[in-house]
């Protein structure tokens, strides 16, 4: 079956392209793990690609990736493709339970650097930064941090960050002013 995820994602990176990876894969889930192998290549732009046909695939089915979860975040800290990164920083924010990553310690801090970092590109800063404030849901003291870190964020960052950083601020002074009441 990789062979054939491979065909399909060869054709190119629109949406419809990954849709049907996403739909050969809902048709064979025992081939979840032919998917995810393909994310960490490390060639471009196919592990790319597989990355975003997985994050579309686990917007319908988080429970998929959690057997390899460990894994996942362990290969997402060596990736050198932002793609790779920033899809499975959205999966980790947006679809699953955070609490089935056992140690988020090395990802948090790889989070941290990563928003601080000026030469990422925004959508990687900003899925870093929602995942930040997830983990903060249960780790209170992180959204201290994530409320120190975004007020360092500075003029010459694209507009795209500072202006979701601006909102997590309002966002998190709430919190904060909740949780100190």
């Amino acid at each position: 079956m990789k062979t054939g995820f491979i065909a399909i994602l060869n054709m190119g990176s629109e949406r419809v392209v990954a849709d049907l990876a996403v739909s050969t894969l809902e048709q064979n889930p025992d081939e979840f793990r032919s998917l995810l192998d393909l994310c960490f290549l490390e060639q471009y732009p196919l592990s790319m690609r597989a990355a975003r046909a997985l994050q579309l695939y686990c917007e319908k089915h988080p429970e998929s990736i959690y057997p390899y979860i460990e894994e996942v975040v362990d290969k997402i800290l060596k990736s050198r493709i932002d793609g790779v990164k920033r899809n499975f920083l959205k999966i980790f924010a947006e679809y699953i339970d955070i609490e089935q990553i056992s140690d988020p310690g090395p990802l948090l801090n790889a989070c941290f650097d990563w928003l601080q970092d000026p030469r990422q590109k925004p959508a990687l800063r900003i899925h870093a930064m929602n995942l930040i404030h997830k983990l903060g849901k249960k780790e209170p003291e992180l959204l201290h941090e994530l409320h120190v870190t975004l007020e360092m964020i500075d003029e010459s960052s694209e507009i795209s960050i500072r202006n979701y950083a601006r909102k997590m601020l309002r966002k998190l002074s709430r919190q904060l002013a909740a949780g100190n009441k």
